[in-house]
């Protein structure tokens, strides 16, 4: 009786080589493609000063390195007639796991990451903060220059604080800026901004409000798209109202 030579015994058949490399490029499949997005997400927040939404998922983009290298390996193996290694199917495996468990912690969606609803975001931000100087400026009679006061306004307007992100993928919180003119654009302008003027006898505010600009990334004032100049919300005391009991906003924190 013959003994099957070491290259023989050490090959599977080929139906078995060819049923194992489809079952697995099969599973590597739907983790190459649900990274896709992941992809093009990093891709613009490297090229862009700021991008809007969560980060790209770190699970779904290691995920899809290791199911691309295992897929690539049990490719070569069935090419070349061989068996793949063990590692090229445990390569994937773990990428799927990774997959279920980004999809689980749930990945930013493309809806959460558009700019455009950012932009719209920081409008209605910048209308309650607005409402709420209002209503203080009608009870006092003026309203205050310090940054801290119109901070806490702003904090009281918004819940999140990780809406904007920068190159380096770290979160740019919203902030305020007083302004020593109307028109003034103070330099190192980020998305999610609000900067205030105030008149010299507090009787007069203005705030406008940092997004996105249209082509990208790159910060720009909020457009009034009548005006097509920037958009300003206005405050001035008017001593014929009534004056307000309590300064603070009816409408609720934008989540």
């Amino acid at each position: 009786m013959r003994s099957a030579s070491p290259s023989r015994a050490a090959a599977s058949p080929l139906a078995l080589r060819v049923l194992h490399a489809l079952v697995f490029l099969a599973l590597a499949a739907p983790v190459l493609w649900g990274s896709a997005p992941e992809w093009r997400h990093l891709a613009h927040a490297l090229s862009q000063p700021f991008h809007a939404g969560a980060p790209p998922s770190a699970a779904l983009l290691a995920g899809a390195l290791l199911a691309a290298a295992g897929a690539l390996r049990l490719l070569g193996g069935l090419v070349r007639g061989r068996s793949a290694p063990l590692w090229a199917s445990g390569a994937v495996l773990t990428a799927l796991l990774l997959a279920w468990a980004a999809q689980g912690r749930g990945a930013g969606t493309g809806l959460e990451r558009s700019e455009a609803r950012a932009n719209l975001a920081f409008l209605q931000v910048g209308r309650r903060v607005h409402l709420a100087m209002v209503g203080a400026l009608q009870k006092d009679g003026e309203v205050a220059r310090d940054e801290a006061t119109w901070a806490r306004a702003l904090a009281g307007a918004t819940a999140r604080e990780d809406r904007v992100r920068d190159r380096l993928l770290r979160a740019q919180p919203p902030r305020v800026r007083v302004t020593a003119a109307a028109d003034a654009v103070p330099e190192g302008l980020v998305p999610g901004e609000v900067l205030v003027w105030v008149s010299p006898d507090g009787a007069t505010f203005e705030l406008r409000l940092a997004g996105f600009a249209p082509d990208g990334g790159q910060p720009a004032l909020l457009m009034d798209p009548e005006t097509h100049g920037a958009l300003v919300l206005k405050g001035l005391f008017n001593p014929d109202l009534p004056r307000a009991s309590e300064p603070a906003s009816v409408l609720p924190a934008v989540p």
